[in-house]
């Protein structure tokens, strides 16, 4: 799938943060919408949470928090399933 096509129901197949893809306004981007301001806020908290996992010896290559924004702007952090499992361990052994 490229990201673009429908399932049975015409709702578009692609990533949400929300979880909600189903009106066409959600599925592309939309006028009006500060995409920029929420992909700049979510830049910052990954090169905080890269800066961490550089300053415990992960290899930013390897680990690494992504910037994105959002269906409706919003600011969001990505992260593999196992960077996030190693933010975890790291987190519990600092308690």
């Amino acid at each position: 799938m490229n990201g673009n096509e429908e399932d049975e129901e015409g709702c578009a197949m692609v990533n949400s943060s929300a979880g909600d893809y189903c009106e066409p306004d959600d599925a592309a981007y939309v006028p009006g919408i500060d995409y920029v301001a929420g992909w700049r806020m979510a830049a910052e908290a990954a090169a905080e949470v890269n800066g961490a996992l550089e300053a415990i010896g992960a290899e930013v290559a390897e680990v690494r928090a992504v910037p994105h924004s959002g269906a409706h702007g919003e600011p969001v952090v990505w992260l593999r399933p196992e960077d996030a499992r190693l933010i975890a361990r790291v987190l519990r052994r600092e308690r």
